[in-house]
């Protein structure tokens, strides 16, 4: 009968070797997925703080236009401080995004 206990332990054996390699196959899998998904977000990331640059140097060439414009433009400088608003905007929505 010993060797009816040997069988036993012996099929244990191969069913948790069987379900660790399983387990591990899914990790695997599971790893890869995650490492495509961190890219994308790296890439997205990467391209939301260009954007961010872009509009903080926008933002900062009209600042220094009105700086550098005389003063009798009254006009004209509405139709510019609402670009500047708008851009100020758009960099806090970008802002909000990377920070998301």
């Amino acid at each position: 009968m010993a060797g009816s206990g040997e069988v036993e332990k012996a099929a244990v054996a191969s069913e948790s070797v069987q379900s660790l390699t399983t387990e591990n196959t899914t990790l695997k899998h599971r790893v890869r997925q995650l490492s495509r998904e961190h890219r994308t977000l790296q890439e997205r990331l990467e391209g939301a703080q260009s954007n961010v640059r872009f509009a903080e140097k926008r933002i900062a060439d009209l600042e220094a236009e009105l700086i550098e414009r005389p003063r009798i433009w009254v006009f004209q400088s509405c139709r510019e401080s609402t670009a500047l608003a708008a851009a100020a905007r758009t960099l806090a929505l970008l802002c909000a995004c990377e920070r998301a």
